[in-house]
């Protein structure tokens, strides 16, 4: 936060106006202007397979941006070259094919 106070003249009297507070970052989770909810559970988001691009800032798409081995909306599915090994309704874990 960015604390601003502010240094009044008025009638050759001088005062001091109350702090003014500016929240310069979102809360984790959370991305862009209006600090929206990142995609995915509230803990999870990405499905923990990935960051909502411009996390924690007032900046960014929102999008996930997905951790290497995952691709999709929500970093859901495994990429080209790597198999689902683990997978049920809320984990997934993508594994790289290994050619011997």
């Amino acid at each position: 936060m960015f604390d601003a106070q502010a240094l009044i003249v008025a009638d050759n009297a001088l005062f001091f106006a109350p702090p003014i507070f500016f929240l310069a970052c979102c809360p984790d989770n959370q991305w862009g202007p209006e600090c929206q909810p990142c995609p995915g559970d509230a803990d999870r988001p990405c499905f923990g397979r990935g960051k909502c691009d411009g996390e924690g800032t007032r900046k960014g798409t929102g999008k996930c941006k997905c951790d290497k081995g995952y691709q999709g909306n929500l970093c859901r599915k495994c990429s080209t070259n790597y198999f689902a090994s683990l997978q049920n309704e809320t984990h997934i874990t993508c594994d790289n094919f290994k050619y011997y």
